[in-house]
């Protein structure tokens, strides 16, 4: 693991596990070199805890690769990986997954991708197959059903338009809106009555956006398959680099 201050690439030495029951204000989360840790930076430092995830015996471990981490406003840390979603508070986990959703795991599939824990408190959890489940409180909801963009053969690629199936990337914005990064079908925003559907450049191959990230100059980028980098520009996405 790096840092980069515009100059050099910086690799720290992390101090040592933290007690359990005591996630810090951490502003990173990664993965860590071992299939027991997980890693967050705080103020520069890096701390490992012990990772909540726990691989069922008998299944291969690559099925349950992290792959996203949000922190809530409570100080949950909430880890997504292939299999679900888990809440970790530093000692105790709660499960998001095929048990706890009462899906088949063939017709319905947790394969999370993206995860975000917005500013209301709300969870946005975004799937490789079934679109957005958004958990409000104790009721999770299928987002995407919900706003009929869940139609047609969820292993369709690409996936038919206007649908929102393949969530790769979420994220808020300053305004307070959600942003939604789809393999398929570019960018959507909900504003928490409607969602608008942006194609990111018709000429791209794909419109797969892999992540969403608003710089401190509030412009909001999207970084795509195709090694390029797009930018709102408040009507619609124009090209970066």
């Amino acid at each position: 693991m790096c840092s980069y201050d515009g100059v050099n690439f910086n690799v720290p030495e992390p101090d040592l596990p933290l007690n359990p029951g005591s996630v810090a204000a951490t502003e990173l989360w990664f993965p860590g070199n071992q299939p027991n840790q997980i890693i967050g930076i705080e103020q520069g430092n890096i701390h490992v805890y012990k990772s909540p995830l726990i691989v069922p015996e008998g299944e291969n471990p690559a099925n349950h690769g992290i792959t996203g981490f949000s922190k809530g406003k409570n100080g949950n840390v909430w880890i997504a990986h292939y299999a679900g979603v888990i809440g970790f508070d530093g000692e105790r986990s709660r499960h998001i997954n095929n048990s706890t959703m009462h899906f088949d795991g063939k017709t319905r599939n947790m394969h999370v991708r993206s995860i975000l824990e917005d500013s209301k408190g709300r969870l946005w959890i975004g799937n490789n197959s079934i679109g957005v489940q958004l958990k409000e409180k104790d009721t999770i909801v299928d987002f995407s059903a919900k706003h009929g963009l869940a139609k047609g053969d969820v292993f369709a690629y690409p996936a038919s338009p206007g649908t929102l199936l393949h969530v790769f990337a979420i994220h808020e914005d300053a305004q307070g809106n959600i942003w939604f990064g789809d393999r398929d079908t570019g960018a959507w925003r909900y504003d928490g009555n409607s969602m608008v559907n942006f194609t990111v450049d018709s000429t791209l191959g794909i419109q797969h956006i892999w992540d969403i990230y608003e710089d401190k100059n509030g412009n909001l980028l999207f970084a795509m398959a195709e090694s390029s980098v797009y930018r709102f520009n408040g009507t619609g996405i124009e090209r970066v680099f």
